[in-house]
């Protein structure tokens, strides 16, 4: 009977550990920030002209939009002229194979996959009188995050969309930094 109720206990306590999957609440900064006053008239996100793509796994919606959206709460235009574009250029999240075993980091060990983003934007600030780009600025935003073969769809979703809410918080510091620095900011 003692061996019955700890096989028992020992399958349940692996069930558990098994199928537990914790959701990371996390406060990201950018959302719960007001709106920051820029000198200038007009904030727009928009896609660039050339070779603008967006290739994302998994993910449930648009991280353009979702960069749109981070745009429109984060500033407050409170200029009489100028423009800051904000032009996407390139969204990618993909999930690679890791090419080779490290046994020295065991994330990588125990996951052969990663999930792999990147986001890459142009900063503009154009002189509406002239139309000129009177500062420009390039961004890049890389993340990584072990992708776990065990995971369910659901779960691997709920990554991806944590991974893609982390380049946003990233881009928000570096858009912010520039901003900043070329005086930008009320």
């Amino acid at each position: 009977m003692k061996k019955s109720k700890g096989f028992i206990f020992l399958g349940i306590l692996i069930l558990t550990g098994c199928s537990s999957f914790q959701v990371e609440r996390r406060k990201l900064a950018y959302l719960e920030r007001t709106p920051l006053s820029l000198r200038v008239k007009v904030v727009d996100v928009c896609q660039g002209l050339k070779d603008f793509k967006e290739s994302v796994c998994l993910l449930p919606c648009s991280v353009f939009q979702m960069i749109k959206q981070w745009a429109e709460s984060s500033f407050q235009p409170n200029g009489h002229v100028g423009r800051l574009q904000i032009q996407v250029e390139e969204i990618e999240v993909v999930e690679k194979k890791i090419e080779e075993e490290d046994s020295a980091n065991p994330v990588k060990s125990r996951c052969p996959e990663q999930y792999c983003g990147k986001i890459r934007i142009t900063l503009k600030i154009i002189n509406q009188g002239t139309g000129q780009d009177k500062t420009i600025s390039q961004i890049t935003v890389l993340e990584k995050r072990p992708s776990p073969s065990n995971h369910t769809v659901r779960q691997r979703r709920i990554l991806v969309t944590q991974l893609v809410e982390d380049m946003i918080e990233r881009l928000d510091h570096e858009v912010i930094n520039f901003l900043k620095i070329e005086g930008y900011l009320i």
